[in-house]
């Protein structure tokens, strides 16, 4: 079995993003059996808030890479070291996306599971007990949001017509813009709202793809889910109930 080693420095992106980039890598090695040497990947400064540079990581502050499967076998990831050369050197890819390039398309579908790491599960967990029967609701707005259509439907107007739609009296927004999160508690009088810094586990975060992955936590264990965009149009068994906006889009 040969090793995989590939170059993805020309690749600056958000957390879904390159985490769609590594299940393209994982898959591609599972088929062609390859030892996967772990990828370093960039996480783009311009969505994390308290940090001033781009992450570089293998996810293994995020993702428990050890416990990987695919198609229900275990999936092990290969320390690097300098006498193993780059199997794919460093590229420009369209849109930032591996899977469009000509190494990885017309693959097979497989099953990839991975768990987030324990820490990130376990502050989810408490945060779902403390707030107990509750409504999650993502309001994404900046990069994803190209037409006025999708920016009226963010808006927090919009944001409480969805809410109001259930009857969950608790609701937890993943949000880190403080003038909507304004505007949102100034209309909506009826229901108790929760944001990351009314929990002393979230509000000194740093690193907000980590505070993100444990929001996703809490959105998992949510009663009622409700993504920005219309995740359906893209993903057919989506667990969200529900969505501000009829675009598709990233979650």
């Amino acid at each position: 079995m040969d090793y995989f080693k590939i170059d993805l420095r020309s690749i600056n992106a958000g957390l879904h993003h390159q985490i769609d980039n590594f299940m393209t890598i994982i898959k591609y090695c599972y088929l062609n059996n390859k030892k996967l040497i772990k990828p370093i990947f960039k996480l783009d400064k311009k969505h994390n808030l308290n940090i001033k540079r781009n992450i570089k990581t293998d996810f293994s502050e995020y993702i428990n890479i050890d416990t990987i499967k695919v198609d229900n076998k275990p999936f092990k990831l290969y320390d690097d070291n300098d006498e193993i050369d780059f199997t794919v050197k460093r590229k420009k890819y369209i849109f930032g996306l591996i899977k469009q390039d000509e190494l990885f398309v017309n693959m097979k579908d497989v099953k990839i599971e991975y768990d987030m790491v324990n820490n990130i599960i376990e502050i989810g967990k408490v945060i779902s007990n403390k707030l107990g029967d509750y409504m999650c609701v993502h309001v994404r707005r900046g990069d994803k949001l190209k037409k006025p259509k999708m920016i009226e439907d963010t808006e927090p107007e919009n944001i409480k017509k969805v809410i109001d739609k259930y009857d969950k009296n608790v609701v937890y927004l993943m949000t880190n813009k403080t003038k909507e999160i304004n505007k949102i508690v100034e209309l909506e009088k009826n229901k108790k709202l929760f944001f990351f810094y009314d929990f002393e586990e979230l509000k000194d975060i740093k690193d907000n793809y980590y505070l993100y992955c444990i929001e996703l936590e809490i959105m998992k264990n949510a009663s009622i889910r409700c993504s920005t965009f219309n995740t359906k149009k893209k993903d057919k068994n989506s667990q969200y109930h529900d969505y501000l906006t009829n675009f598709g889009g990233w979650q």
